[in-house]
């Protein structure tokens, strides 16, 4: 779609969007390239950990919208929308989080062919089982975790780059049982978790929080032995 012809229509958009139109315009480049830039930019400062110049430009990306059609076809658009969610995480703004993220999964929905391969997705049902959870909305927490876990678990083999999340989901809908009193299915969560950390030797942040909240669990239910035994192994991947 041309712009220039767009631009006949632009007093019926945004004001972020006729300054998305009026530098395509400019610059002679597609509106989707401008969008883009923005989001490359916004990307650079969030690897770089300057988190609000990566909501800056990252905002800036999301305001002036594709049209549908180029959103369903264009990978990166829900990617920036995601990256957004996990800022206002960051921050502890989980309605603002929730949003973002669920604006991305709505994306995700209609644009992957197969989800069980896309990570972005499966990432965001984390985070949303997560920050439902900071809310103690367990109803909404417990299904993205098992939506999550199902997808996984669905798999013939779960692969390299899923084993941190499917250890996670594993260990937070402990947390999230322990925290409703069912021990039992805590429990069973909690050995599913250890039983990766076993057999891989994982040195990374999920099994680090795996293993400090199985301490939690077995010193609150007064199994000494192992909470001495999984907080001792936190200990000696962080040192």
């Amino acid at each position: 779609i041309s712009l220039k012809n767009t631009l006949a229509t632009a007093k019926n958009l945004s004001l972020d969007d006729k300054k998305a139109l009026y530098i395509a315009d400019k610059t002679n480049i597609s509106k989707d390239d401008y969008i883009f830039l923005l989001g490359s930019i916004g990307i650079l400062y969030y690897e770089m950990e300057d988190f609000e110049n990566a909501k800056r430009f990252l905002c800036d990306s999301v305001i002036p919208k594709m049209d549908y059609h180029s959103i369903l076809y264009n990978t990166k658009y829900p990617a920036y929308v995601k990256i957004i969610g996990s800022i206002y995480e960051r921050r502890c703004d989980y309605k603002l989080a929730e949003q973002y993220y669920l604006e991305a999964l709505g994306f995700y929905n209609y644009s992957v062919n197969t989800l069980y391969d896309n990570f972005e997705y499966q990432d965001i049902l984390l985070h949303l089982g997560i920050i439902f959870f900071q809310q103690r909305q367990f109803d909404l927490s417990i299904k993205y975790y098992t939506d999550l876990l199902n997808i996984l678990e669905k798999q013939p083999i779960i692969k390299e780059h899923q084993l941190s999340n499917y250890q996670l989901v594993l260990s937070s809908l402990g947390t999230l049982y322990h925290t409703l009193y069912d021990n039992e299915s805590a429990e069973k969560y909690f050995i599913k978790a250890l039983a990766i950390q076993k057999e891989f030797n994982k040195q990374d942040y999920a099994a680090i929080s795996t293993l400090i909240h199985s301490g939690y669990f077995y010193e609150n239910i007064g199994d000494f032995i192992k909470s001495e035994k999984y907080f001792l192994e936190a200990y000696e991947i962080v040192i």
